[in-house]
């Protein structure tokens, strides 16, 4: 390739003839200029104008023996804020016996008042609901499990007892974050109640209160309604249980009398 205004040969890089000085080639796309450009015919640069490269700043920061050292270059558009937060990004300790130094080349950036801190442990303080309180009294948890821990559930039957439990405790499992629970949990839950049979199994699969996808069980809108109403019977203590863990007829009746054969 040979320079347009002396005819020497060019070099592959750069930008300006060695022969000659005459800019050759743009120095904003590096595309080829014509003989005596004034312009870029492709970006529009003016030939012989030098590079806008931003204005770049300096900030160190240093501390005593066996101390840390921070250096780093940035613009002036960013400059401003990182002198406002420069003890936050360094460290959870900065004393302000130690110096810091900002050198800007267009002038000098504040440097922020930090004072010396100590290491702090943030903890967010969760506060249960009256709601999960209650459950939390039915239900006892140990890691992954959990069993019944209150058995009265102001029941009419053994079926009932059964839907009762399974509602609070996909309500309680809601609550606690879990939409769809393993539906062999629940089933160990209703065995261990000892109310787990075919009735409670169909109604399980045949009612609008739970969703049940393969292997997955989920508590509806409805049936979240179901369980508050439940957990408000649970707490009235003027209702009775009619049925319990552990019986075959409704409390309180009365067992059929023996005839005495003749």
């Amino acid at each position: 390739m040979e320079c347009l205004n002396c005819n020497n040969t060019l070099p592959d890089k750069g930008f300006f003839c060695p022969s000659c000085s005459k800019q050759f080639k743009c120095k904003n796309c590096s595309e080829l200029l014509l003989k005596d450009a004034k312009a870029c015919i492709y970006c529009g640069e003016e030939v012989g104008n030098k590079s806008t490269a931003p204005n770049m700043n300096t900030i160190e920061f240093s501390e005593t023996k066996n101390s840390r050292n921070f250096k780093a270059n940035f613009t002036d558009t960013v400059g401003q804020s990182i002198s406002d937060s420069f003890g936050i990004i360094l460290s959870n300790k900065i004393s302000t016996k130690k110096p810091a130094v900002l050198i800007s080349n267009g002038g000098v950036f504040n440097k922020p008042e930090v004072t010396e801190t100590e290491d702090a442990e943030v903890v967010e303080d969760s506060v249960d609901t009256p709601e999960v309180t209650q459950l939390k009294k039915i239900f006892k948890t140990d890691g992954d499990k959990t069993t019944l821990s209150e058995t009265r559930l102001k029941a009419s039957s053994k079926r009932d007892y059964g839907i009762r439990l399974s509602i609070i405790f996909l309500y309680y499992k809601s609550l606690l974050g879990i939409e769809n629970v393993p539906r062999k949990e629940l089933t160990a839950i209703l065995e261990n109640a000892s109310v787990e049979d075919g009735n409670l199994r169909f109604w399980l699969t045949n009612n609008p209160l739970i969703g049940i996808n393969a292997d997955m069980v989920e508590l509806k809108a409805p049936g979240k309604d179901a369980a508050k109403k439940y957990l408000a019977e649970i707490s009235n203590t003027e209702l009775k249980d009619k049925w319990q863990i552990g019986t075959h007829s409704k409390v309180g009746r009365k067992p059929k009398e023996k005839k005495d054969k003749k």
